[in-house]
């Protein structure tokens, strides 16, 4: 007597993820907190000059919202390589009018700097600090682990304190505000600036190795006709 086969359960193929759409992303949480940095940013330059007080109040609230924007994006869930570009253009953007601000004669020689390697590094997508694996070990000890080791929290410090401590001086807070001495007010200075000199020099590697990367690029390129 023949056995009558059963039918085999056809195998269940998983549907693939739905990807978000791109109002989706725009609204995300953390994105809406870099549109409120924006306009803190713009709200505080517009104030500059007729209230120093407020001025730091809006730039200092924009400037913390910076890591809201991070913890938002990792509790919801929601990182994105859009917000990652939006997070460092908005960093950029609050450092070079502060610049230009407190030097309007050489100020801009910073953020120039930093634009230039925004582009350079956002080349990649938002995956662009694992092109710092191959770095020299100084490179890579200043990068490693999002900055979050001391020599990358000094980087950082100055990189986004030292113009805000170079306002407090021009605009004497570091003694009225918060009471420093000038000795203590020098000696923040000194460290903030070390800070911000070891952090343009991982700058200028990523310019000179992103240029050699270009050069080789270019030489695949075919020649235009004519």
């Amino acid at each position: 007597m023949r056995q009558r086969r059963h039918p085999q359960p056809s195998k269940m193929t998983s549907a693939p993820p739905l990807l978000p759409s791109v109002l989706q992303v725009l609204l995300w949480a953390p994105n809406v907190v870099g549109y409120v940095r924006i306009c803190l940013v713009l709200a505080a330059f517009e104030v500059y000059r007729d209230n120093w007080h407020v001025f730091l109040a809006l730039y200092c609230t924009q400037a913390v919202l910076d890591a809201v924007d991070g913890y938002l994006a990792r509790k919801l869930d929601q990182c994105s390589a859009f917000g990652a570009w939006l997070d460092v253009a908005v960093d950029n953007i609050g450092r070079g009018l502060l610049w230009v601000q407190i030097f309007p004669a050489r100020g801009f020689y910073v953020p120039a700097l930093e634009f230039i390697v925004f582009v350079s590094t956002h080349t990649h997508g938002a995956h662009w600090k694992r092109d710092f694996e191959t770095a020299p070990g100084w490179v890579q000890r200043v990068m490693h682990n999002g900055f979050r080791t001391p020599i990358g929290s000094f980087v950082i410090a100055g990189i986004h304190v030292l113009p805000i401590w170079l306002f407090v001086r021009q605009t004497a807070l570091d003694a009225s505000l918060f009471g420093l001495s000038e000795f203590v007010s020098l000696a923040v200075l000194a460290l903030l600036v070390a800070g911000r000199v070891l952090g343009a020099a991982v700058e200028v590697w990523v310019l000179v190795t992103h240029s050699r990367a270009l050069c080789k690029d270019n030489s695949r390129v075919p020649k235009a006709p004519g």
